[in-house]
């Protein structure tokens, strides 16, 4: 039988109670863990066992894997290591890994950081969701921003409405005039407004439905005439598609092409009239239009000096 050497022991409470000598170890019999004294904290420090808590502060982590939850009150980080768990993923702080992976829910009031892969039922922070690799939930994504250099994919249950405005409508872009993508691959598309149409480069800057002519310092200009063969449209109110979003210029106004639009108009019109320049920006009804000059036709009726009816541009 070999020899024995036995430490200080007793329960968990005993040992809470005692201060050790320097380097003096003592037996934690209710967990079954070593305590190291320094003869200053009373039970001195826990060493890892069996039912014994643990702190992970100064302690370097490079793979991390949990059955259960992983849950803090301060930072959850493994760098660029890998945070595993087949429960959730939790902090009040960030969560910052090289993979962040878990089938339940990470969560943060911090920001959701990795630099490979965030994967998880549900991702949800009040700050920055960012990854170098993918973004994927089986979930919902909820967060302030969600950033990655990889692709973000949608839809995996196919749902008839892929994509969410959670705002109000009409409030929030697909991208800007100065950052735009590239191309849009899409079934079919559809939008609440009404024209097509393309930005040109004016002399000065025309209220919608003014009726304009190429011509002037630049592209267009308002018409001054009538039936006016240099006839180019109407300035759109709300167009449904817009071309030409780089054009440049002082005064760079939308000229509906075709569509419905709002025109300013003179004079008596009846529905389906062909409509031509009046002159002063405006337009009028004609019965026989020369070639060149025909706006489009009339959507309403009008009997007035000046007002504005919905005109089909492009309509001969």
């Amino acid at each position: 039988m070999a020899t024995q050497v036995q430490f200080r022991r007793g329960s968990t409470a005993q040992n809470d109670a005692f201060t050790g000598a320097v380097g003096e170890l003592t037996v934690d019999t209710s967990l079954y863990v070593l305590r190291i004294h320094d003869s200053v904290t009373p039970g001195g420090v826990a060493t890892v066992g069996l039912s014994s808590t643990q702190t992970l502060t100064n302690k370097t982590i490079t793979s991390l894997t949990l059955s259960g939850n992983v849950t803090g009150t301060a930072n959850i980080s493994s760098l660029t290591g890998f945070i595993s768990a087949s429960g959730n993923i939790t902090s009040t702080a960030n969560i910052a890994g090289g993979n962040l992976v878990t089938a339940g829910l990470i969560t943060a009031t911090g920001n959701i950081t990795s630099t490979a892969n965030v994967a998880g039922g549900n991702l949800v922070t009040a700050g920055l969701i960012t990854a170098t690799g993918n973004i994927t939930a089986t979930a919902n994504v909820a967060g302030g921003n969600l950033v990655t250099a990889g692709q973000l994919f949608v839809n995996s249950g196919n749902n008839v409405t892929a994509i969410v405005n959670n705002a109000a409508n009409g409030v929030g872009n697909i991208g800007s005039s100065g950052t735009y993508f590239n191309t849009v691959f899409a079934k079919a598309t559809t939008a609440q407004y009404a024209d097509l149409a393309e930005l040109y480069v004016s002399d000065a800057d025309y209220a919608p439905g003014t009726v304009v002519s190429f011509g002037g310092e630049h592209e267009i200009t308002i018409t001054t005439v009538s039936s006016d063969a240099r006839i180019a449209g109407v300035v759109s109110t709300n167009p449904s598609y817009l071309m030409n979003s780089g054009q440049q210029g002082t005064f760079v106004l939308p000229l509906a092409l075709t569509g419905k639009v709002p025109t300013r108009v003179t004079g008596n019109i009846a529905k389906g009239d062909m409509i031509i320049s009046a002159g002063n920006g405006m337009a009028m009804s004609c019965a026989t239009p020369t070639i060149g000059t025909v706006i489009g036709k009339s959507l309403e009726d009008f009997s007035g000096s000046t007002g504005v009816i919905n005109v089909v541009v492009g309509r001969l």
